[in-house]
């Protein structure tokens, strides 16, 4: 009868014939022990009964015939087997079913249960201590779980799911934001690597930060540095002149204090034309500082002492003696002020005669002028100029002409030349100031050194009558300013 046994030394399979009888293993050359003739059933195990010394042991029973014999020796003619020393564990015995055979060379096989000492011998106290000290461990491990979920220790739960706080990191440990730290102290952070996406998020702003005020400290604004802006051009009046009060020689209260005299012949109607309340010329010098005073009838030289600018408003034929003209004489050589004004003949007497004693010429002339004279270095558009010299219903024809600029014409832009007018004759003693439009001389101031004169050939441009027809102060252009200059020319002004 054939059977397969294990080799105990190298585990090959190895066919055997019948009982009894000592087969070689075909691998390793060694004998195996002989089997018995019934084959063995398979071991079963049995708990026992624990001995009274309290130690446990198991107990392997096999089949109910009586144990093998033991193995034949071995002929004489067999080659003697290769022996090695196998270790065994110091509390084991050899099998009782297999002979003990040096093992092969390699790693020895772990020791087991069924390893155990003969006739059923039990575990022996090094392996129950091991069984118990795993116990132990359990039931640690158990505890610490049970703890752990009824404290709920925030520490413990973040170890066991495999958190880090930043509280329990050390401090000399940083925690791992998957940034590098710079190299040295001083070395600033490598920049941050910027999302694409981030564009596209709409990023709230963040909320104004409010400082509060001190109630104490009182803000200085620094005053920025600008550029002066360009002067700003004054509003014109209906004539196209400056509507600026303080547009002329004379500013308001300047010449506070200074007497004006005006002095004319009735029969000249001075003094009902000229000589009126209510006359522009004559309220506007009051405004300027003046204390104006009138006079008619025989001239008196007593006049002139509390005086410091005299007008003379020619008459047809002459209110002054030869008194009066000396003393007029006297009067301007000390260096104060003279007006002398003249119209178309005949209203020329008293400038006739001051004009050949003063510097040796003439006043004369009956030309209608009515024209309007244009400062050429105002440089006025065209559509200006003939915007405010056009023709009207009073005393302005067409036909504006150009004059140069002198300080008589300061603040003017246009000039009513006046309605008949009369000349200067050229002198070299007199300068001329405007030009009427036939290029004659219409007014001029003396060049005398300590001289301060100014001729006027067209005087009923100031008149200001009862009817508004003969109002002429307010219906010409540049007279009111003209008669503001004039004063402030006298008094010794020649510039803004």
């Amino acid at each position: 009868m054939s059977m397969k046994l294990v080799c105990p030394h190298c585990r090959a399979t190895v066919e055997a014939n019948g009982a009894g009888a000592s087969v070689a293993c075909p691998a390793c050359r060694k004998l195996l022990p002989p089997r018995p003739a019934t084959p063995a059933a398979p071991p079963q195990w049995e708990v026992p009964k624990l001995p009274s010394d309290g130690a446990a042991r198991i107990k392997r029973t096999g089949s109910t015939a009586p144990p093998p014999a033991p193995a034949s020796p071995r002929p004489a003619s067999a080659p003697p087997p290769r022996a090695l020393p196998r270790p065994q564990p110091a509390a084991l015995s050899p099998s009782p079913t297999l002979a003990p055979a040096p093992a092969p060379p390699g790693p020895a096989p772990a020791p087991s249960f069924a390893d155990a000492g003969p006739e059923g011998a039990g575990l022996t106290p090094g392996w129950w201590a091991m069984i118990a000290g795993c116990g132990l461990l359990f039931v640690a491990l158990a505890g610490a779980g049970v703890f752990v979920a009824t404290r709920g220790d925030k520490p413990a739960k973040a170890a066991l799911a495999g958190k880090e706080r930043p509280e329990d990191r050390p401090p000399d440990v940083a925690l791992d934001t998957g940034k590098k730290p710079p190299k040295n102290k001083g070395e600033a952070p490598p920049p941050e690597k910027k999302d694409k996406g981030a564009k596209d998020k709409k990023k709230e702003p963040p909320p104004p930060r409010v400082v509060p005020e001190k109630k104490d400290e009182v803000k200085k604004e620094e005053p920025k540095k600008e550029e002066a802006p360009p002067p700003l051009r004054p509003g014109l009046d209906t004539f196209g002149n400056p509507n600026d009060p303080n547009g002329s020689l004379a500013r308001d209260n300047e010449f506070k204090g200074k007497r004006l005299l005006a002095w004319g012949l009735e029969s000249g109607d001075h003094k009902r034309m000229v000589f009126t309340a209510d006359n522009p010329v004559w309220l506007t010098l009051k405004k300027k500082g003046f204390e104006v005073r009138f006079e008619s009838g025989k001239f008196d030289p007593k006049w002139l002492k509390d005086t410091d600018q005299l007008w003379v408003f020619a008459s047809p034929f002459s209110g002054m003696d030869e008194a009066g003209y000396a003393a007029v004489e006297e009067f301007v050589k000390g260096g104060k002020g003279l007006y002398l004004l003249a119209d178309n003949d005949p209203y020329t007497a008293e400038a006739v005669v001051l004009a050949r004693r003063l510097w040796g010429t003439t006043v004369n002339g009956n030309y209608l002028g009515t024209k309007i004279a244009v400062v050429r270095e105002r440089k006025l558009t065209k559509a200006q100029v003939a915007k405010y010299t056009r023709s009207s219903r009073d005393f302005s024809t067409l036909g504006p002409y150009e004059v140069d600029d002198h300080p008589l014409l300061t603040g003017i832009n246009f000039l009513y030349e006046g309605i008949t007018i009369s000349h200067v004759g050229p002198c070299d003693k007199l300068a001329t100031a405007i030009l009427a439009s036939d290029k004659q001389i219409l007014m001029a101031v003396s060049k005398v050194p300590g001289q301060r004169v100014v001729i006027d050939c067209g005087f009923t441009r100031y008149y200001y009558g009862t009817t508004d027809s003969m109002r002429f102060a307010t219906k010409t252009a540049g007279t009111v300013r003209m008669a503001e200059n004039v004063a402030a020319y006298l008094m010794g002004k020649t510039l803004r």
